[in-house]
């Protein structure tokens, strides 16, 4: 099994101060433009950040071509005979290339988790416990000067050969969407109280990754998909947030402390959750929630996550003023290193 950074194993324990029957739908338009609605957009970010830590966002200024030629070459990729993806898989170690079916999965929690878990299915067990998906994963490659070597955080990318075009649409959109999360870190510093610029020090090198994500559909005979089986367990991400494009194909769902909510994609769209980074930077004012993802239909489903994170040397200690501290200070690059050795049981 490939080491991953998505695992839920939790290692603190949080709680939600609030239940949620809905996922708001937040125009960030007028925070971009600058004008009289600015105030509104921060205002409403923070009501969902701290009460269901996802929103999506629209008005964001990107492009629907550039999105649509990243959905087409990752479509393309995926299509590839097997031995052709396999040739630019991900090492054991590293988290750059192909991913493919079943290679990760068989998710849980702390035990002293103290937060409202998702009930168990003891049916689903083996196999069943792990992704019914294959995953192409890049992010930023090495500069010389991190404060990490690690290949879990900085590695070069592995591109399918003699394909320039899908290296070209992938990284457009790659950029397209680093430049959208520095605007959602903008908004977040202003929910936080704290200056609109706060952030903008702490990512300029961050430990940023994108996966694009293909589930086979629920009928599909060249992959086996068991009862039960999901595309990716529950779980929750460990960055600071996540910028989720999805296709026309449902599959997302949220837990809300008693059931799971269905997410249907808003075209050209994205999700934004919380992830566990920022709701410890927060002093869990806001919410990291836990989600999974599965193909219930008769076709393919797509999404591209693009995973938010600061720099290896950021401390991480409570920004909310006048908040007692529920953490000690951590260095951001260390913490998340051994959230992933932890939850991989490396």
């Amino acid at each position: 099994m490939l080491l991953s950074r998505r695992v839920s194993i939790n290692f603190r324990s949080r709680y939600y101060s609030k239940q949620f029957s809905f996922i708001p739908v937040l125009d960030i338009q007028p925070f971009l433009a600058g004008g009289p609605g600015k105030s509104k957009v921060v205002q409403d970010v923070r009501s969902a950040a701290t009460t269901q830590g996802f929103f999506t966002i629209t008005g964001h200024g990107i492009d629907p071509e550039k999105i649509n030629r990243a959905y087409s070459s990752m479509k393309s990729f995926f299509s590839r005979p097997e031995a052709e993806k396999m040739a630019v898989a991900a090492s054991g170690s590293g988290l750059r290339g192909y991913i493919g079916f079943y290679q990760q999965g068989n998710y849980g929690y702390e035990q002293d988790e103290t937060r409202t878990l998702p009930p168990e299915d003891d049916s689903i067990v083996g196999f069943a416990k792990m992704d019914a998906k294959e995953v192409f994963t890049l992010g930023p490659e090495p500069l010389g000067n991190e404060a990490s070597s690690s290949p879990m955080l900085f590695a070069k990318n592995a591109w399918p050969v003699n394909d320039p075009e899908f290296q070209k649409n992938v990284w457009e959109y790659y950029c397209a969407v680093r430049g959208l999360s520095i605007q959602i870190f903008s908004i977040l510093a202003l929910a936080l109280e704290l200056p609109q610029d706060y952030f903008l020090p702490h990512i300029t090198n961050p430990m940023n990754s994108m996966n694009m994500i293909h589930y086979p559909p629920k009928n599909d005979p060249r992959k086996v998909v068991l009862p039960g089986q999901l595309g990716i367990g529950g779980h929750t991400d460990f960055e600071c947030f996540t910028l989720l494009s999805q296709n026309n194909t449902p599959g997302l769902e949220i837990w809300n402390g008693e059931e799971w909510l269905g997410l249907p994609p808003i075209e050209n769209g994205f999700v934004v959750n919380i992830g566990d980074m920022m709701a410890r930077w927060s002093n869990d004012l806001f919410q990291s929630t836990i989600h999974r993802a599965s193909n219930h239909a008769d076709r393919d489903r797509y999404s591209i996550a693009y995973f938010c994170a600061c720099n290896y040397e950021t401390p991480l200690s409570c920004l909310v003023k006048g908040a007692q501290p529920k953490y000690e200070p951590v260095i951001a690059g260390e913490h998340l290193l051994r959230r992933i050795l932890q939850a991989n049981n490396v």
